[in-house]
């Protein structure tokens, strides 16, 4: 087998590559199984099998994409094998000239877009995707301007992100798909010559990229590692291992685990970096023997554990061989987390958290709160417990607020660290949220604050409240008793009896909810039972609007009024004519009138309807009289009333016009 490409998804296995010369050929297993069953020929390969490559890439619903070349024919395929192993016809998706050299590399997004990269000497790397799963294609794109080396690698990862890593100019540089076309970025930023290199993409998106030294010794000697930072920019190389090496391959699990294969003349050597952690290198799997080991190829799988698996080429004993290495690490710990028992709500800002379901042997945690820790987050140890936590200042206010809390766990012994922390979400309540008002009970109207009769209408209003008010209790500083009721409800209105004594009430109001949050409301009312006292009508007469004449204008002049108690504030109106008797009165205030107690003389106006308070069939020509009476700001009329008529011979009725709305 020549050019294995080895890829894994959940517990299958795949590899591809150029079998005898002249077959393109795909493998399969489970990831546990210690051998593979019988090969899938997908095409036509002859020719030199240096190059005549291939490679399998995985879609996220389990369709396989494998790509291959053949020298003879110059031609690139690409066939889809469907999740019930049914093989679709294959697709040619290139042609570079019979005879020449290349490279094909396979990748799969997210959402399914399939890519197509290939090499052509003296040319920049190549491109074709398709968005229907291979029924067409795009055109052929070129990545960069500039001939690149042989060795291509590409991957895919969350957020539909693809990346593809190549060498021009003995550097290494990794482009990323942009949804139309692909961003380039360069690695390695020096005058050492490097080749071969290999991407994987981690749980949030980001490139890690390995790659060889093309010398013996030296700086440009060994393998070599860069990642991408939060920023998109890449680190600075680090060097994990010296000398002579033939390829590199690195790859992530699901618990953001880093797998590091590479060769040198005869060994296969093996890195792993847990997540958060840092390289361990010089795990030797094996020493072979002869002509030496080439071209691994790495993928990482998972069922109940997590399996590491790489392909490669040997050339031990008689011949040309392929050989893949599997071995199984640890299952990565697991637990799940309930806040507070699972309470949909709470009002403590210091939070129980249970751990359920614990496996894998976690001895330490990091949690986060709206979101997956970080390094910002430090670990700590592990108990199966439980844990405390605090709820951060920031998010404990008093509206409704839903809280996610994030925990990931690892054990340390093994580097694994839980791939998805577990998360549960609580409601935190920590205040009453609601309205109070306390208004009017008497008919007559008056002005907001001002009653009187020894009575007020307390109205509470909680929309935003995530649970129920449970109770409300009323006192009034003075003589009476406080008044307590129960609400299980987020609205509430009753009548609340006031001391008998005129002037201010100044009324506490507290209220609860069912977690047990209160609060306290000072409402206040002035309660007003005398009334003014006309003292001089002076000059008050009616007259119509220029707009409408039944909204007329009543204009007062020169009239006095003396109120003892909270001050005259307004008009109390009725209407009548031949056809209705006096309607029901109607409190109009003065519109710039501020009440004061002892004699007013008041000069102003206010609008009136003289159809307001009759039925319709009392809507007819002829003469009205408005009754007056002027109020105080508790709405208690003075006795003498004031009549003025008004002759209309026709009747201006206003219409109300809704607009006309058509579908």
């Amino acid at each position: 087998m020549k050019y294995p490409d080895v890829a894994a998804l959940d517990a299958n296995v795949f590899v591809a590559g150029n079998r005898e010369g002249f077959e393109a050929t795909l493998w399969r297993k489970t990831a546990n199984a210690t051998s593979f069953g019988t090969p899938a020929v997908l095409g036509d390969a002859r020719g030199q099998v240096d190059f005549s490559t291939a490679s399998v890439a995985i879609a996220t619903d389990g369709s396989i994409y494998y790509g291959w070349s053949s020298f003879d024919s110059g031609f690139i395929f690409v066939r889809r094998q469907l999740v019930g192993g049914t093989l679709e016809p294959a697709q040619l998706v290139g042609s570079r000239g019979a005879g020449t050299a290349t490279d094909v590399e396979m990748a799969v997004a997210e959402d399914g877009t399939v890519f197509t990269f290939w090499r052509e000497p003296g040319k920049p790397l190549k491109y074709r995707f398709s968005r229907d799963r291979g029924n067409t294609w795009s055109g052929v794109g070129d990545i960069g301007t500039e001939e690149i080396f042989p060795g291509i690698n590409s991957a895919s990862g969350p957020g539909n992100k693809v990346a593809v890593a190549y060498t021009r100019g003995l550097q290494i540089y990794v482009a990323f798909w942009n949804g139309g076309t692909f961003d380039i970025k360069r690695v390695t930023r020096n005058e050492d010559t490097y080749a071969n290199p290999s991407v994987t993409l981690d749980n949030n998106g980001r490139a890690i990229v390995a790659w060889r030294g093309t010398d013996a010794d030296g700086n440009s000697s060994g393998v070599f590692f860069s990642e991408q930072g939060a920023d998109g920019s890449f680190s600075p190389l680090v060097r994990l291992f010296k000398g002579a090496m033939n390829s590199v391959s690195v790859s992530t699990d699901p618990a953001g685990n880093l797998h590091l294969f590479f060769t040198n003349t005869a060994d296969i050597y093996y890195g792993f970096r847990p997540n958060g952690e840092g390289w361990n290198i010089n795990n030797q799997l094996q020493r072979f023997r002869g002509n030496g080991t080439y071209h691994v190829s790495a993928a990482t799988s998972r069922d109940t554990t997590i399996y590491s698996h790489v392909a490669f080429e040997d050339f031990s004993g008689d011949g040309l061989k392929g050989s893949v290495l599997g071995f199984r690490l640890p299952a990565p710990p697991s637990v799940r987390i309930q806040l507070e028992g699972d309470a949909p709500l709470t009002d403590e800002t210091q939070l129980d958290v249970s751990f359920l379901d614990v496996s894998g042997t976690p001895d330490q945690l990091r949690y986060n709160w709206g979101s997956a820790p970080t390094d910002a987050n430090p670990w700590q140890a592990f108990n199966a417990s439980g844990l405390s936590v605090a709820v951060p200042s920031g998010l404990s206010g008093a509206v409704c607020n839903t809280l996610t809390l994030f925990v990931q766990t690892r054990n340390t012994s093994t580097g694994l660290v839980q791939a998805l922390p577990a998360t549960d979400s609580i409601v935190l309540d920590t205040a009453v949220q609601a309205t109070v008002r306390l208004t009017n009970l008497a008919g007559s109207g008056s002005l907001p604050g001002f009653t009187n009769v020894p009575t007020a209408s307390l109205t509470i209003d909680a929309p935003n409240e995530c649970t129920d008010l449970d109770q409300v209790t009323v006192d009034e500083a003075g003589p009476t008793a406080p008044q307590s009721f129960n609400i299980d409800a987020r609205q509430f209105s009753r009548a609340i009896s006031l001391s008998t004594s005129e002037g201010e009430k100044e009324l506490l109001v507290t209220l609860s909810d069912t977690l047990g949050n209160s609060a306290a409301y000072t409402r206040t009312i002035v309660y007003d039972a005398t009334a003014p006292t006309l003292v001089t009508t002076g000059t008050i007469a009616l007259t119509s609007t220029n707009e409408v004449n039944t909204l007329l204008r009543i204009t007062i002049a020169g009239t006095q009024v003396n109120d003892s108690g909270s001050g005259v504030a307004g008009l109390l109106l009725t209407n009548s004519n031949a056809e209705a008797s006096a309607s029901a009165a109607v409190f109009v205030p003065f519109s710039a009138l501020t009440p004061q107690s002892g004699t007013t003389t008041l000069t102003t106006s206010v609008e009136w309807s003289v159809l307001s308070g009759l039925p319709a069939a009392a809507w007819v020509p002829g003469t009205y009289t408005v009754g007056i009476q002027f109020a105080d700001a508790a709405g208690n009329p003075t006795s003498a009333v004031v009549e003025r008529t008004i002759t209309l011979t026709a009747l201006d009725i206003p219409t109300q016009h809704l607009p006309l709305v058509r579908r």
